[in-house]
């Protein structure tokens, strides 16, 4: 995990709570198939991230 992704999720508890419901959903349709759990996940991650980066410069 990238730490400007993770610093962000510390200091925005309502995105942090948004990761989770993410990741547990992606648990649940991912099952066994780790690729298919990451792709769940991308979307969010790369939206977030973009704002954590910006949020660091």
């Amino acid at each position: 995990m990238h730490v400007a992704f993770r610093d962000y999720l510390i200091k925005n508890k309502k995105a942090a709570e948004q990761y989770a419901e993410i990741k547990y959903a992606a648990v649940r349709e991912g099952e066994n198939d780790t690729h298919r759990y990451s792709a769940l996940k991308t979307d969010f991650i790369k939206h977030h991230l973009r704002l954590a980066l910006m949020d660091v410069e």
